[in-house]
């Protein structure tokens, strides 16, 4: 299970076929799309700057992704929150060993 720190890189990642996008738990976006009109230019930009491969599809994830809630926009509440991908885009969650009873 993984979490994503940026929504173009990781969408990329999954229409390149480097993850599934049923391990994906949530992307935590530094964007601040706050609307439909804001979230169609952006992708619209996203499309042209990293999903070239498969626009068509990344636009279809963006979309599942957002209607479950699994895209978080931090920045909306607070615009000085930031985070780095630095280091890498994926948060790789493991198996602890908990349970649910």
């Amino acid at each position: 299970m993984k979490i994503g720190l940026s929504l173009s890189l990781c969408i990329r990642e999954i229409i390149q076929g480097k993850v599934l996008v049923e391990d994906v738990v949530v992307i935590i976006s530094n964007t601040a799309w706050q609307d439909d009109a804001t979230w169609a230019k952006g992708l619209e930009r996203y499309k042209t700057e990293y999903w070239q491969r498969d626009p068509a599809k990344a636009i279809s994830i963006v979309r599942r992704l957002r209607r479950y809630g699994l895209i978080i926009q931090p920045r909306l509440r607070n615009p000085h929150v930031d985070h780095t991908t630095s280091n890498d885009i994926w948060i790789e969650l493991e198996n602890q060993g908990m349970t649910h009873q």
